[in-house]
């Protein structure tokens, strides 16, 4: 390039001349590099069926447009010879700052607005849950890492020492590692909760005797709502992570429940059991179109006081279960009564021997005190 430069100054005769023709040489260049970019961009992302290579275009158009002009420019002013060395030599380093601060930019701009939609929408069309907990962690990750990495880009591309800087920061990251192992801990925690996905936003979950929905699990905390308690609960990321959490909404939202009801010896077996079933059957939210998982009523064994039987049965909905299980009760409460089924409770026989002793015409036994006692 610089040999070309150099035959088109002495073909051109006039400094002036040679800067307009160089300027024009780079428009044109900027132009075909634009147009080149466009055309790697479709061919990369027309597999995808998707507008990424539309919204990165729109992104980097003019900036990459302006500043290959720009660079342009600042080389032909080296044909004017009026331009002293030292204010040419500013206008290069004004010109490197420029560039660099802008191409980090645009690095960081491509991949927020372009690179991670693609991911996540890309994750959603194959059917995957990345795009609801890994790709915005790596949204957050890589945006901080892009910007970490292009202040050290920008200050040695500038001609900074950045090893001393570099230095001070692995120094800092102890002392802070120290100081925040709690934070750090919430933060890996995080980390972890988002990559394993135990339960996802809006999942209910048992966590720690409370019915909860989840709200949102952030680097520090998990947010979650207490659905019977209505309440709003802040818990720390290492203490989700590190006990047992019921999620209620895998398999699926429904809840297997299992119910014991006693009657009284006599009461007869058959007609208590289909009582009990019907019961069950007619209580809406009740699962019934699942063969898996119809309701069943089994006579369990004869017990101290009464005949036991166990009843099993599905909810469509985890919350349903103290609501429908009322329902059931009062429902076989109401059968039995009709049929004459009592529903039994422990009883004793308690005799009290003092009247017997005095029919009879004896004392009442006297209990003595064994001696050293």
């Amino acid at each position: 390039m610089a040999d070309t430069i150099g035959t088109l100054q002495e073909w051109a005769g006039d400094q002036y001349i040679s800067f307009v023709i160089q300027v024009v040489i780079w428009l044109v260049i900027a132009l075909v590099s634009v147009y080149i970019i466009h055309w790697v961009l479709k061919k990369v992302f027309a597999p995808y069926k998707t507008n990424t290579d539309a919204e990165i275009k729109k992104i980097i158009d003019w900036p990459v447009f302006i500043l290959i002009l720009l660079y342009g420019i600042v080389e032909a002013l080296a044909v004017i010879e009026e331009i002293p060395d030292s204010l040419y030599e500013s206008i290069s380093a004004l010109y490197r700052l420029l560039f660099s601060l802008i191409a980090g930019y645009l690095v960081y701009k491509v991949y927020r607005s372009g690179i991670i939609p693609f991911a996540s929408e890309h994750a959603g069309m194959k059917g995957t849950n990345a795009h609801k907990s890994f790709i915005p962690l790596l949204d957050i990750v890589g945006g901080m890492c892009i910007v970490v990495i292009g202040i050290i880009w920008v200050l040695a591309y500038n001609g900074v020492n950045v090893t001393m800087y570099v230095a001070g920061l692995g120094v800092l990251a102890i002392i802070l590692g120290i100081a925040l192992q709690d934070t750090i801990s919430n933060f890996f925690s995080g980390l972890w909760i988002m990559m394993d996905q135990p339960f996802e936003q809006g999942d209910t979950v048992l966590f720690e005797e409370k019915y909860c929905e989840v709200l949102k699990v952030g680097f520090r905390s998990t947010r979650l709502y207490n659905i019977l308690g209505h309440e709003y609960l802040i818990v720390p990321n290492n203490s989700v992570a590190n006990q047992t959490i019921v999620n209620l909404n895998e398999p699926d939202i429904s809840l297997r429940i299992e119910m014991d009801i006693g009657v009284e010896y006599g009461s007869d077996i058959a007609t208590t059991k289909e009582i009990i079933l019907a019961a069950i059957n007619e209580t809406p939210s009740v699962v019934l179109d699942d063969y898996e998982r119809k309701p069943l009523v089994n006579f369990k064994r004869f017990g101290n006081d009464s005949l036991e039987f166990r009843a099993w049965y599905y909810v469509r909905e985890v919350l349903d279960q103290w609501r429908t299980a009322g329902l059931v009760q009062e429902t076989i409460d109401k059968r039995f009564r009709e049929e004459g089924i009592v529903v039994a409770f422990p009883q004793r026989t308690v005799s009290y021997v003092g009247d017997r002793f005095k029919e009879e015409g004896k004392d009442k036994p006297v209990l003595v005190k064994p001696a050293g006692n």
